[in-house]
């Protein structure tokens, strides 16, 4: 795990695999190997998928992050991925996207997607969805890409089943 920022609090989940730094007020809910992260004012939402299966590891990353942005649901029509963009700050390669997109209730948002991924290990994908009705949700936004910087891949801890 990195060094964090004061009032940090370090998350480990070995059941899929990841360590990460979690900001002040920030809210984790965990829910069939997918992550959910909000910001104390809901302005933004993180969500980070695991997925260790070679065929996305073949993948190269920037295709990975077009095609899982424009395959995000709940927009009135498929958003539209800018050409990705390596992201920095972290030992894991990593590229991101962006698109604004209009939820099929009606409010605008701004997606960032996130790929990270670890040699031939695991993929991590992270959406930030973010308000883009309001100014507050740009520091929010900040905030959530410098949490993905402190993403760390764990061993994953196998459960048996079976009890000696």
């Amino acid at each position: 795990m990195p060094k964090l920022a004061p009032g940090w609090k370090p998350h480990r989940d070995r059941s899929i695999g990841y360590a990460i730094g979690i900001p002040p007020g920030w809210q984790l809910t965990a829910h069939g190997g997918k992550v959910l992260f909000r910001s104390p004012d809901h302005l933004v939402a993180v969500t980070l998928a695991v997925d260790r299966n070679a065929d996305a590891l073949e993948v190269p990353l920037g295709r990975s992050a077009t095609q899982t942005l424009a395959a995000l649901p709940g927009f009135k029509s498929p958003l539209d991925p800018a050409k990705p963009s390596p992201f920095g700050g972290t030992p894991l390669d990593a590229v991101q996207t962006t698109a604004d997109g209009t939820t099929k209730g009606g409010l605008r948002e701004r997606v960032t997607l996130v790929v990270l991924r670890r040699d031939a290990i695991v993929n991590y994908s992270v959406a930030l969805v973010e308000n883009a009705n309001l100014a507050a949700a740009v520091a929010d936004r900040a905030v959530a890409l410098q949490m993905v910087r402190t993403l760390r891949d764990q061993p994953v801890e196998v459960r048996s089943g079976r009890s000696g």
